[in-house]
Order: structure tokens, then C-alpha cells, then sequence
């Protein structure tokens, strides 16, 4: 599994890189994920390819600091048509991997806190990759630099619990980068693990809400109102979530299904952008309905809510 770089420069304020925007290129643009370069030339590209990571930066303007926005998962790659070369039509689907409330600024005050932990030969070779603006994709980032960019990640993802208590000085010195990193992680995975019970009994039960599956293994805990979006509350809410198999979570994280509501009944309908036969060859149809039978009253109007918000963003992908 690769790394690499990409670059979302000179934004306007209300334009800053969130992770449905994927990363686009202009067909015709050098850097395009699209175009190999030629195997016989001196420093050929190694393109990427899904389940490969990028690290995302971003930069207002071009005296403006940079700032690290986050770490992604690729998770396809888009080819369009269009008659503007302006369109960036080439576009990598990305899913959040490892990302911090806010991006993280690379000043002074970041700079500090990077060589006090002895980290300059990594942050030099991370300044040459922010200096080759249009090189974004065009090669692997070695495992120094990912290690550096992910140091970074994880200490700002953080969110100290009790902080004023039971602190002594030093006691940050004391803890290795990598307990750091684990600590985030590990805080990542008991979230999930809090959801996904949540999910169980609201749901009464797991197994998935179209195909009925109960085998495990196969089970996602889907949010409806991504926990990016979520307001205080909604995060580890049960009603906010409900199980479905791996090809339909994917379907539906990424907008390409929803479920429609009428007569109190939930219908599948599908995004203009599915292969419909492709589906229907793996047993999804639309107008599957889901089995809300679990749901109690107060759980049921709370759903009915989250999936009106899917069904919104659905709808403004499909205009």
C-alpha cells in the first residue's frame, strides 16, 4: 500500500477541502492520476490505485501557511467527459482515514514541536513535496515523511480528558509518539464499538435492515447523518444508524442509495450515477424495502429525521 501528497491550493473561504470533493484533476493536466508516465523514462510514475492513502493539504494563498487537512483512504477513481478544459472530470473518491477537527497549521508554533522531537530530516523532506505544488499523486511519499504527517495527525486528534487533574510536568515527554498514535486509534475503535451497540438496541437485534443477513462478519453499523455532520447528541445515537451489508454500506455512505419514505414504509431508489444492471446482478433491487418492525415509537421518529437529512444530500448529487 502506497502514500502520497496532494495539494488543494488557493481556496476562498467556504471552499476549504472536505472529503466528499475527492481530488480532481483536469484531463489534460501533467499531474492526472489517469496518465502513467512512460516506463522508460528516468523517473517513472507509480500511480495509485484504491486502498492506497493520500495526505491532503491545503493553502489559501500562496503566502499563507500550509495546512494539513488530513489522511484518506482511496476508495475509487471517477473518469468523465466534458468539453472544458477548466473541469477537473478525473477525480479520486476518498474516505476519511485519519482526520482532526480542524486542519493543523504548519507555523512556527508546529515547527517547534517538531524538532524539539528531532524530526527536521523528516519535515525537510515534507517541505519538498510542498514545494513540487503540481506533483500531487505523482510519486509515493517515503515512510519517514508518512510517519511525520501521521505524528501530527494523531497528536491533534486528541482530546485530553480531565486535563487539569492528576498532570504533572513532563508528563507529555513521557509518552512515546507511537502511545500516542495508539491512544488515538484506540479511541477511534471504542466509538465505533459504543455505536455499534447502540445500533444493536434500537435495532433489537443485528442483522441487516434490507437482506435480513444476520451473520456478523458481513455487518456494518452504517451512521445515516455522517459522524462528521452530526450534531451534539447524534453521534453515538442508535437511531442514527442501522446495519447493512458491506456492498450496501458503500452504496449508501456514498449517496448512491437512500430510502425513501411513503406510507410509512421505507423504499430503496437508486442514484442516477449506479450501474443498474450491477446491482441487480448481486440481488439489489430498488424499491427493497427496509424492516423497521424493530423500531420503537420515539426511536422511529428519530430515524425518520436522520434519513430525511440523507435523502437531502442524495437529492443534491442527483440534480
Amino acid at each position: 500500500m502506497n502514500s502520497y501528497f496532494a495539494l488543494h491550493k488557493d481556496y476562498k473561504l467556504g471552499e476549504e477541502f472536505i472529503t466528499d470533493m475527492g481530488y480532481g484533476f483536469k484531463p489534460g493536466s501533467p499531474g492526472n492520476w489517469f496518465k502513467d508516465s512512460p516506463s522508460q523514462s528516468k523517473n517513472p510514475r507509480t500511480p495509485p490505485s484504491e486502498g492506497d492513502f493520500v495526505y491532503v493539504m491545503q493553502r489559501q494563498k500562496p503566502k499563507r501557511p500550509y495546512q494539513l487537512v488530513g489522511k484518506y483512504k482511496i476508495v475509487g477513481f471517477i473518469q468523465g467527459n466534458s468539453q472544458s478544459t477548466r473541469e477537473k472530470t478525473h477525480r479520486a473518491e476518498l474516505q476519511n482515514s485519519l482526520v482532526p477537527p480542524k486542519p493543523i497549521f504548519l507555523d512556527d508554533k508546529l515547527l517547534e514541536k517538531v524538532f524539539k522531537k528531532g524530526h527536521e530530516v523528516e519535515y525537510n523532506d515534507l517541505e519538498k513535496h510542498l514545494k513540487t505544488q503540481n506533483a500531487s499523486f505523482k510519486h509515493p511519499l517515503n515512510q519517514d515523511v508518512c510517519d511525520l504527517l501521521d505524528w501530527m495527525l494523531a497528536m491533534n486528534n486528541l482530546k485530553p480528558e480531565n486535563s487539569t487533574q492528576n498532570k504533572h510536568p513532563g508528563d507529555d515527554e513521557q509518552h512515546s509518539e507511537e502511545n500516542v498514535y495508539k491512544n488515538s486509534e484506540q479511541k477511534v475503535r471504542q466509538g465505533q464499538n459504543k455505536f455499534r451497540k447502540n445500533v444493536e438496541k434500537v435495532w433489537n437485534g443485528k442483522q441487516c435492515a434490507v437482506t435480513g443477513i444476520n451473520f456478523e462478519p458481513l455487518l456494518i453499523a452504517s451512521h445515516i447523518v455522517r459522524f462528521s455532520d452530526c450534531k451534539e447528541g447524534e453521534h453515538w445515537d442508535g437511531a442514527n444508524g442501522m446495519f447493512l451489508t458491506a456492498h450496501l454500506d458503500a452504496l449508501f455512505d456514498k449517496y448512491l442509495i437512500t430510502f425513501i419514505e411513503k406510507s410509512e414504509r421505507f423504499n430503496m431508489i437508486y442514484s442516477r450515477h449506479v450501474d443498474r444492471q450491477a446491482l441487480e446482478s448481486i440481488n439489489i433491487k430498488e424499491n427493497n424495502e427496509l424492516n423497521i418492525k424493530a423500531l420503537g415509537t420515539l426511536d422511529l421518529l428519530k430515524f425518520k429525521k436522520y434519513m430525511l437529512e440523507h435523502n437531502k444530500l442524495f437529492n443534491a448529487r442527483n440534480k
